[in-house]
């Protein structure tokens, strides 16, 4: 059976780029003011930026719900590309933490 986490695992500093990239991509696409279920959705996603920022650094890694690494590659995706206010170039080394 799968597991319903999957871990990730890198340097404090890039945890907290990672993090960054959710909670701006959180207040971008679910803005305060939006429906019930939006704003269910951004405070799931300010959830896992904690978490994110908090663990993904040490030497066990962030335990993040699977079904949640298909929305953190997007905003890592989207927070890197010319949309977002992230640097291009960092966009393949950010994506290549959540394969």
């Amino acid at each position: 059976m799968k597991s319903k986490t999957f871990t990730l695992r890198c340097t404090d500093d890039q945890a907290a780029v990672i993090a960054v990239a959710l909670q701006t991509y959180a207040d971008a696409a679910y803005p305060a003011g939006g429906s019930e279920c939006g704003q269910v959705a951004q405070q799931a996603l300010q959830e896992t930026a904690r978490l994110i920022a908090r663990d993904a650094g040490g030497t066990s890694g962030a335990q993040i719900r699977r079904r949640q690494r298909s929305i953190v590659k997007a905003a890592v995706s989207w927070y890197f590309s010319a949309e977002g206010p992230g640097p291009e170039t960092a966009a393949p080394q950010m994506l290549a933490l959540l394969d």
